[in-house]
């Protein structure tokens, strides 16, 4: 079982990359993970704040371990996740499907983490010339895309948080079907190999 802390971590995660989307759902089935070991090690993002440390795992997964500023802040308030982390291959198209791992350096109750969900996250990834770009879907597309009726896909909401609920099949048709519109995915971060 995942510990309660990583809840939390989960749902800050959400919060620090603006709008992104969760789902209860994985972008997944088995046929459509994939394996390349050119993602297994340490990488920055070009403008040096974030560190996405990537080991590969026994069932073909990654596990990542993510370091919020871990390199302009060199104090105890680093912010570090761990993911599992799952490379999807969708008709050619790659993505990244992460979900929380196990995380202890923050405190709460049991009482409070029961209430907070471990949920999916989205990006797509991109190999351009040595360097990964990773883009989130964009919590305010689709927000936008659902009220004007563009989009029909299971969610609830919660505050103004966008949770999908839909299945796996409804996930990777909405994903395929904009995955070359900008507007569905935000900003990507440029993560380059580090030269450690």
């Amino acid at each position: 079982m995942k510990t309660r802390f990583s809840f939390l971590l989960a749902g800050l995660f959400l919060v620090l990359l603006s709008g992104c989307i969760s789902s209860i759902h994985p972008l997944y089935t088995s046929k459509d993970v994939v394996f390349d070991a050119s993602l297994v090690g340490e990488w920055l993002d070009k403008d040096n704040s974030n560190r996405w440390v990537f080991e590969s795992k026994a069932d073909s997964s990654y596990a990542l371990t993510y370091h919020e500023n871990g390199i302009i802040l060199d104090t105890s308030a680093i912010t570090i996740s761990e993911f599992e982390v799952h490379l999807v291959n969708l008709d050619g198209h790659y993505f990244l499907d992460l979900y929380p791992g196990e995380n202890n350096q923050i405190k709460m109750s049991t009482l409070l983490a029961t209430t907070l969900l471990p949920v999916h996250l989205f990006a797509k990834l991109e190999y351009i010339d040595g360097e990964y770009l990773i883009s989130f879907l964009n919590g305010e597309w689709l927000k936008k895309s659902i009220a004007d009726k563009k989009i029909d896909i299971a969610y609830e909401k919660t505050n103004e948080q966008i949770v999908l609920t839909a299945s796996t099949h409804d996930l990777q048709k909405m994903v395929l079907q904009n995955v070359d519109n900008e507007e569905a995915f935000i900003e990507p971060a440029t993560l380059v190999r580090s030269k450690k």
